[in-house]
């Protein structure tokens, strides 16, 4: 399953979270989709504009509390890749714009804030 689905319209970028099964928290799959999304569009003249949102009626329960590898995501490392997706958003040349439909709990109301 892709965690973050893109799709481009007349210069419009819907970037929808995609992990409603865990109420479309932030997991590093989903903070690296979204880093990288907020460069490309910033790279593409084609794309305007991006509209954020979350599958399944939540836009985001914030951080994942359950990361896939507990060894390695330590607060400190997913703190690192909260903070390169936040600069990422904020050195987007272009508009990103959060359609929050739902709950936007913790680093999800961050991101929408962003």
């Amino acid at each position: 399953m892709t965690v973050l689905v893109v799709e481009r319209s007349g210069g419009v970028v819907t970037a929808t979270m995609n992990r409603p099964e865990r109420r479309n928290a932030l997991d590093a799959d989903l903070f690296e989709a979204l880093r990288a999304l907020f460069i490309e569009v910033g790279e593409r003249d084609d794309d305007r504009v991006v509209v954020l949102t979350g599958a399944g009626g939540t836009f985001s329960s914030g951080g994942d509390l359950a990361p896939a590898n507990p060894s390695t995501d330590d607060v400190a490392t997913v703190m690192r890749r909260f903070g390169r997706t936040a600069l990422a958003l904020h050195e987007c040349p272009k508009p990103v714009i959060a359609a929050v439909d739902g709950p936007a709990v913790g680093a999800g109301v961050s991101l929408a804030l962003g």
